[in-house]
């Protein structure tokens, strides 16, 4: 519902303020047009003047209202907008070559849970963007927490710290640096084989980070295909 009243006027609000964030963001992930790549909480769309125009990508999110705007602006033609939740993500293990995870696990009920979906579609190698108001890594502090009992309402949560969500996951590190008065954070991360690599589903059965729909497929490329068409 915050969403739905953000879409008009989201993009007057905050297009500019994040934009030179956003650029150094996907500039991180050295974008190539053979990479697949996934946008989770794509909004309004305004990381997609960003991509190369060959780049074939999904951008995902919960909102039709914000999608709406998205597709309005879109002018990259092998950009799917579908209407989907980043915590359990209706794509195969190993679909994409890149995900985007700009100003969404600040935003989504279990950040976690979003960024395990996230590693669990990229294939190992691949890489994974984040860009959020994470607090320190020592927790948030009296007065950010106060703050945070406001800002609720609007729809983020400015006290997750990123060690917490990326906890446990195989991952690596690849650059972490702050933006926006170093309220912001900008990571480059690289999925890791896990140490017991998850098989694709044989069935349409709940997926390893939450209950979405899987591709069953034994080929990530025909699980992104399909998915796609579907």
């Amino acid at each position: 519902r915050i969403y739905r009243w953000y879409a008009p006027i989201y993009d007057r609000l905050f297009a500019r303020m994040y934009r030179s964030a956003r650029l150094r963001s996907i500039a991180s992930l050295k974008l190539t047009v053979r990479d697949r790549i996934l946008i989770a909480g794509v909004g309004t769309g305004l990381d997609l003047p960003e991509l190369p125009l060959a780049v074939v990508a999904v951008g995902l999110d919960a909102s039709a209202a914000m999608l709406k705007r998205a597709q309005a602006a879109n002018r990259v033609a092998a950009v799917d907008l579908l209407v989907g939740d980043a915590q359990r993500i209706p794509f195969a293990n190993a679909a994409f070559d890149v995900a985007i995870l700009h100003l969404i696990l600040s935003v989504v009920a279990d950040p976690s849970a979003a960024f395990c979906e996230a590693m669990r579609v990229v294939r190992p190698g691949g890489r994974i963007a984040v860009l959020d108001k994470f607090a320190p890594d020592n927790g948030a502090s009296r007065t950010r927490s106060a703050v945070n009992a406001f800002v609720r309402w609007s729809g983020t949560d400015i006290t997750r710290r990123l060690a917490d969500i990326i906890d446990s996951q195989p991952v690596r590190v690849v650059s972490h640096e702050t933006a926006l008065a170093r309220n912001y954070q900008l990571v480059l991360l690289e999925r890791r084989e896990a140490a017991t690599p998850r098989a694709v589903p044989e069935s349409n059965i709940p997926a390893p980070c939450g209950d979405g729909t899987m591709v069953d497929t034994s080929r990530p490329e025909d699980g992104f295909e399909a998915a796609r068409r579907s």
